[in-house]
């Protein structure tokens, strides 16, 4: 519950309007058929233009099961025209798109010191500041921030997930 109310807060700073937390167990949660059908629901409903995830990459087990609960989702949505973005957390993605973030760094940082439980283990604000000033230094050349975005359509997202899962 601890992890839901950060969330809450993060949400609050940026004054998200329609926030969705499912409460499934931090670091246990299973991909089920009861969770896939939720989230099918979900997509059809909201039908996003963008699907923010972290990249399958990432050994978090959360973010390799929110992979594989998205593609399982999307195999049965209705909704397909979204773009899959995948972010860099843990891993580095194979970027195809950057996002200049120079402007918005300071408000990111002030939204990350408020998930107390995560920052902890690290310090996940200075991880992100050197990786996105890299990022904007090799794309841009010169100092500022960027963060970089593997963006694929949800036919060659399903392809990624079946190739890494070894689904077919």
């Amino acid at each position: 519950m601890l992890r839901l109310k950060e969330a809450e807060n993060v949400a609050r700073f940026l004054g998200v309007k329609d926030l969705r937390l499912w409460a499934l167990p931090d670091g246990q949660f299973e991909v089920t058929p009861e969770v896939i059908e939720r989230l099918r629901q979900l997509l059809d409903e909201v039908q996003p233009d963008w699907i923010f995830l972290p990249f399958i990459n990432d050994l978090h087990p959360d973010h390799v099961k929110s992979n594989r609960l998205l593609a399982r989702a999307l195999e049965v949505a209705s909704h397909t025209t979204s773009r899959v973005l995948s972010y860099e957390t843990w891993a580095v993605v194979p970027a195809t798109h950057y996002c200049v973030t120079t402007q918005f760094f300071e408000k990111k940082a002030e939204a990350l010191a408020l998930y107390p439980i995560p920052m902890k283990v690290v310090d996940y604000i200075r991880f992100c500041a050197r990786r996105e000033a890299y990022h904007h230094w090799e794309m841009f050349g010169g100092v500022g921030f960027a963060e970089a975005f593997f963006v694929v359509d949800p036919k060659q997202f399903l392809e990624i997930i079946r190739g890494e899962a070894g689904l077919t």
